[in-house]
């Protein structure tokens, strides 16, 4: 390398890099002088700027060593802290895990991917009465066995495409007690499955029992969502209104396409108060089965509204009346015929008590007449007169021996009837108690002979068959008493 001298010379100016005339190797800087023609070259020896440059060097160098290692030394602690803090942090959750999954209300049944049990809690097992049996590494179906397992099993590919499957099952415990669980599995990213189960036993029976308790009572649920104009029936209420509930739906035309014609009107007018709030809603009306036969229905709502006071739904119940208004009707009649008996027997008693006085004052009337007719000579004209008397009196004794029957005031005493001749009598105290509005008829040959029987009590007989014929016809009519051998 030539001198910086010459390299200056020969007109390179800026820093230079060469040997001195001792044959050193040199740094130097060539700037030209202004306004001269002349070259100023500064020169260094290149050992002497190293030395110093490497100096410095190491101590950076050192520096940056010094600060890696603390670096280093630090992000280690830092990473092992870091570490250590999230072991003891997934130690407490898998404490917490363990403790949730043993202590659950519910049962958890933890399964590997070929479908064995791989753990299940203690309310799992409390739930399916296996006790301290192992069960791990076994298929549901050698723990809990049952048709259902077997008629639907478990769908393992699809839960782990879908990621989650709810389904509800009946399945018999190891005591041979049926039980009705919800299942809601999980497929777990680790390619485990987890399945959550929720006893619905008692609460399947409880329904059950609802709906035994509901048709025995022959009542029926339903709501009426009034904005949409949608309807809800329980089974109940379609089997109710005779209609299917697979096959049919719902709506307010299927309702009121069963009300009687006469009610329909009715019906929807008590449901157009409820809903414009002028009363509640109850109505009894009658619905028109498919096979012909009417049945009576009440059917009661709770009305529901908006902040407005616009109407939201109803909801309410109905219930088939027919047989408590069948009863209630025979009740009715019975009471009727009770006040019937009872007025009867009043009638009775007075008529018994004017009997009584009446045959006394008959006594009294043959009395005398045959204490006159005594008096009097044979061929006295006014024998004739006491003998029509005499008569008159016996027929008056058996009038008040019918009033006496009729007031059960009077003996049995059985003897040989004219049945014709004792219907020809009570025709005479039938026709006031029938009215004017009924024509009596009596149908009886005179040869029909006698029977055997106590006469007050034919007469008595004969009286209530033509009452109670006559409260059969209260426009009136003809009433026919025919005899026959």
């Amino acid at each position: 390398t030539e001198l910086g001298e010459i390299q200056a010379a020969r007109g390179r100016l800026g820093s230079i890099e060469g040997v001195d005339s001792r044959r050193q190797s040199v740094l130097a800087s060539a700037r030209q002088v202004p306004g001269s023609p002349w070259t100023l070259v500064a020169k260094i020896d290149r050992d002497e700027v190293v030395a110093g440059f490497e100096s410095v060097a190491r101590g950076v160098a050192l520096a940056v060593a010094l600060s890696f290692c603390l670096s280093l030394a630090l992000a280690l602690g830092i990473t092992y802290h870091q570490r250590r803090g999230m072991t003891d942090k997934l130690e407490r959750a898998n404490r917490r895990f363990l403790a949730l999954f043993d202590h659950a209300k519910e049962g958890v049944l933890l399964f590997g991917r070929n479908g064995r049990i791989l753990g299940l809690n203690a309310t799992a097992r409390e739930m399916f009465r296996i006790g301290d049996r192992t069960v791990v590494g076994l298929p549901l179906e050698q723990v809990v066995a049952h048709e259902d397992l077997h008629s639907r099993p478990v769908r393992w590919r699809e839960l782990e495409e879908r990621g989650s499957l709810t389904s509800e099952r009946r399945l018999r415990r190891t005591d041979g007690e049926m039980i009705v669980v919800q299942v809601q599995s999980l497929s777990l990213p680790d390619g485990r499955y987890i399945s959550i189960l929720h006893d619905l036993t008692e609460r399947r029976a409880t329904e059950q029992r609802e709906r035994r308790a509901k048709r025995i009572a022959k009542l029926g649920a339903w709501h009426w969502d009034v904005g949409t104009d949608a309807v809800h029936w329980d089974d109940e209420t379609f089997l109710l209104f005779g209609y299917d509930p697979a096959l049919d739906r719902a709506s307010r035309e299927t309702w009121l396409g069963r009300v009687h014609p006469e009610d329909r009107e009715r019906v929807e007018h008590t449901l157009a108060r409820a809903l414009a709030g002028d009363a509640a809603y109850d109505c009894e009306y009658r619905i028109l089965l498919p096979d012909g036969s009417v049945r009576w229905f009440r059917s009661v709502g709770d009305l529901q509204r908006a902040e407005s006071g616009a109407p939201l739904r109803i909801e309410g119940a109905i219930q088939d009346l027919t047989e408590q208004r069948h009863a209630r009707a025979a009740l009715d009649a019975a009471r009727w015929q009770l006040a019937e008996s009872q007025k009867t027997e009043a009638i009775g008693r007075l008529a018994g008590g004017i009997a009584h006085d009446f045959n006394n004052v008959v006594g009294i009337i043959l009395g005398y007449g045959e204490l006159a007719a005594a008096e009097l000579a044979p061929e006295h004209p006014a024998r004739a007169h006491l003998a029509e008397i005499g008569r008159a009196a016996g027929r008056a004794g058996e009038l008040t021996k019918q009033l006496l029957a009729f007031a059960r005031r009077q003996p049995v005493a059985q003897r040989a009837v004219d049945f014709a001749l004792m219907l020809a009598e009570s025709g005479k105290l039938l026709a006031p108690i029938l009215g004017e509005n009924i024509e009596l008829q009596i149908s009886a040959p005179a040869d029909l002979g006698a029977v055997r029987a106590d006469p007050s009590q034919l007469t008595h007989l004969v009286l209530n068959l033509a009452v109670n014929a006559r409260d059969a016809m209260p426009r009136g009519g003809r009433l026919l008493l025919t005899a026959r051998a």
